[in-house]
């Protein structure tokens, strides 16, 4: 039994070194070649995991006694093994499949998309979506804490129009058939609700959402492999808007095919599917809109970064490339007048287009997004901006986390 042990520990130890030799064997060429020329022929990142891969670490004593050398060494060691991200698809799928099987007897219309993982495949729809979010005490705590502040600024100046739109997506039960397994789920409807009842009487303060009440109604409107909204759910979202406040509706008459990779969105990304979906926009004309970042006039709204970028990058990251990618905060449109300030996260690339067309400035600012966090305050927007009009949009979460990731925003 000793010597079928040893034998055992042997073969992977055999095994072990014949990976790690692979990997040095495919990837010492551009090593060398790196060190000889300046310049890599070596990925830089993964499309996949949105991420840069690991550097090679430079070992210093402290680095080395507090085990962030070895750490730093192992992803480094990690990101050099030879079509990684493959070798993590196929892993996943392998998993995937065993779910799948194991599933037969129960029938359940949604599965993780691999073990362990918190995104949800529905086969019914092609789509993949999120575990649902759990309501905790915390969540009613920060939802008043949030209203609170919001509906006290929004009584200090009645001369500003305030809009808080909650983003009817994929937390909604209808949409996502995890949500009957899980008690006191959190909903777009639950917090919109509360919104409202915390809001009334204030004459100056909307609240709106959309609600979808069937997987169809709701992937009609946002990707399948991606959280966001598509076009058609930025317009329905803008006129749903533009509805409460007495502006102009979006009509559009027609859509069209963009040319590209499909799109595997962020959602497929984190779960690890290769589920991919067409894309599409609409036909309406935003050549009288103008784009500012920092102040400067960097040209017309256009969608040249999606265009520039590689075909690896256009089939993960459509979203943030065609409606995104410039990252700019101000639109303008010399035909239109008003001015209007969108604080929101990255559903704002695809909206704020919209409100340019019917708008003379549109300011934007992200910070609805989690990984900012500042002492912004939206008084000195006011003071700035001089804003008709104030719009929130976000997904519950949004909303919740907004004051603990800038504490001051409603401060005087």
């Amino acid at each position: 039994m000793q010597k079928i042990n040893r034998v055992f520990n042997v073969l992977v130890v055999v095994l072990f070194c014949a990976i790690i030799g692979a990997v040095v064997l495919t990837k010492a060429p551009d090593l060398v070649m790196e060190k000889i020329t300046g310049t890599s022929h070596l990925k830089a990142a993964s499309q996949l995991e949105g991420r840069s891969y690991a550097t090679a670490p430079v070992p210093g004593l402290g680095k080395v006694a507090s085990g962030a050398f070895q750490n730093q060494f192992e992803q480094y060691v990690s990101d050099l093994f030879p079509e990684k991200d493959l070798a993590l698809l196929t892993n996943a799928a392998l998993q995937r499949d065993c779910i799948a099987m194991a599933n037969l007897p129960f029938g359940f219309p949604a599965y993780p998309s691999a073990f362990g993982s918190e995104r949800i495949v529905i086969p019914s729809a092609n789509a993949i979506t999120y575990m649902p979010s759990k309501v905790t005490d915390a969540t009613f705590e920060k939802e008043d804490a949030f209203a609170e502040a919001a509906r006290s600024f929004a009584e200090e100046h009645p001369e500003v129009e305030f809009v808080f739109y909650v983003v009817g997506g994929y937390e909604s039960p209808a949409v996502n058939p995890v949500y009957s397994l899980v008690s006191d789920p959190l909903t777009p409807q639950a917090l919109t609700e509360s919104l409202a009842e915390d809001m009334a009487g204030v004459s100056n303060a909307l609240v709106a959402s959309v609600a979808y009440d069937s997987l169809d109604s709701y992937y009609e409107e946002f990707f399948r492999t991606d959280h966001h909204w598509n076009i058609k759910g930025a317009i329905s979202a803008y006129n749903e808007i533009a509805q409460m406040t007495g502006e102009d509706l979006i009509a559009v008459s027609d859509y069209e095919a963009i040319e590209g990779p499909e799109f595997s969105g962020a959602t497929a990304r984190w779960g690890l599917d290769t589920l991919s979906e067409p894309v599409f926009d609409s036909t309406l004309d935003y050549s009288a809109i103008e784009v500012y970042k920092d102040g400067e006039l960097i040209g017309p709204y256009e969608h040249d970064t999606y265009w520039e970028a590689t075909p690896e990058a256009q089939h993960y990251g459509f979203y943030e490339l065609y409606y995104g990618g410039r990252q700019y905060d101000k639109l303008v449109n010399p035909s239109r007048e008003g001015t209007v300030l969108v604080v929101a996260n990255s559903y704002v690339e695809a909206i704020a287009p919209l409100f340019a067309l019917n708008n003379g400035e549109v300011y934007v600012t992200r910070e609805m997004h989690s990984a900012n966090k500042d002492d912004s305050r939206l008084q000195d927007y006011l003071e700035d901006m001089k804003p008709d009009q104030v719009v929130f949009v976000g997904q519950p979460g949004a909303y919740l986390d907004f004051l603990v990731n800038h504490p001051n925003y409603f401060e005087e």
